[in-house]
């Protein structure tokens, strides 16, 4: 589980600062949707996406209101004791970093507020651990 926990730490960081390089400045979409559904950032996506494939895990980002949720889906993982706290501790690290992330959704987003979801999810679709950022 730690090695796991250590490349999804780092699969973390590059997801989300792929997202505070996308706009060049104002509220250029009306919402999370509209952004996430932009070209460069469908193009960004894709990029991650395939630089996860084969780790064991999938990656998605959807929007729900104004609300960017993270899914990290285990491929062939199910839930077990102890995972929901290694993860926590893993996504602790990364607070900044998504706490970042809100403030510069909300830069190119018409929101008063942003939100980043984190969410774990295992093979079942059983959530392990999920954790919400909010812009300040």
């Amino acid at each position: 589980m730690k090695k796991i926990t250590s490349k999804l730490t780092l699969l973390l960081m590059v997801l989300a600062m792929t997202f505070g390089l996308v706009a060049c400045g104002g509220k250029e979409f009306s919402s999370i949707s509209d952004y996430l559904n932009s070209d460069q950032v469908k193009t960004q996506l894709d990029s991650v996406k395939k630089q996860v494939e084969g780790s064991g895990m999938k990656i998605d980002v959807t929007a729900e209101g104004d609300k960017m949720v993270y899914t990290y889906t285990y491929e062939k993982l199910e839930k077990t004791d102890g995972m929901a706290e290694q993860l926590e501790s893993a996504l602790k690290q990364q607070d900044s970093t998504f706490q970042n992330t809100c403030e510069e959704i909300k830069k190119y987003v018409d929101v008063d507020t942003a939100y980043v979801v984190i969410k774990y999810v295992d093979s079942k679709g059983t959530e392990i651990y999920s954790k919400e950022y909010s812009s300040k």
